[in-house]
């Protein structure tokens, strides 16, 4: 509910926050609801990053990039920056609304920090160049710089990722 708050004071789109009730047992949370206006989508940014056939796909993902900027430029880190969490209306331009918020850091951000944020969009190299280029182009950073580091943490996530699930496949946690 906070974090709701804190991004629409922001000016970042989130579903409209209305309230929430938290039930304790014991000095613990024992259960937690909350409450907020729907926020219409078309989709989540899933379909056009797993779709290369996707209408337009280059320009979402370079606006998925400014739309990041956006964020960091306003000191927020969305460690669940994921397809699942970023809803998208296909507008012209394509807005974006964040969802699943309750992992979210109001802090400076590095530039590693900041390229950290894509590596949970497990895009391919060539895709993740787009979301860059949007992002370079919205904050006037290097491009190369970024990109560097950005395909860095996206190859290191998803060898982490499938580390883990080799290993919880082998222990039959599947």
């Amino acid at each position: 509910y906070e974090n709701a708050i804190e991004l629409t004071k922001l000016n970042i789109i989130t579903p409209s926050p209305i309230g929430y009730i938290e039930y304790h047992r014991d000095n613990y949370l024992a259960q937690s609801f909350y409450v907020y206006e729907e926020w219409r989508a078309d989709s989540t940014i899933r379909e056009a990053i797993t779709d290369p056939r996707f209408p337009n796909r280059a320009e979402i993902l370079a606006g998925l990039g400014k739309f990041a900027w956006k964020l960091h430029s306003k000191s927020v880190n969305f460690k669940d920056f994921s397809p699942g969490n970023i809803l998208i209306k296909y507008s012209e331009p394509a807005e974006f609304c964040l969802v699943d918020i309750n992992r979210i850091k109001f802090e400076p951000l590095s530039l590693k920090k900041r390229m950290r944020t894509f590596a949970r969009l497990w895009l391919d190299d060539h895709d993740l160049l787009f979301v860059i280029a949007g992002y370079a182009k919205a904050c006037g950073n290097s491009e190369s710089q970024s990109l560097k580091l950005a395909l860095h943490y996206s190859r290191q996530h998803k060898r982490q990722s499938l580390r883990k699930e080799r290993l919880k496949a082998f222990l039959g946690l599947h």
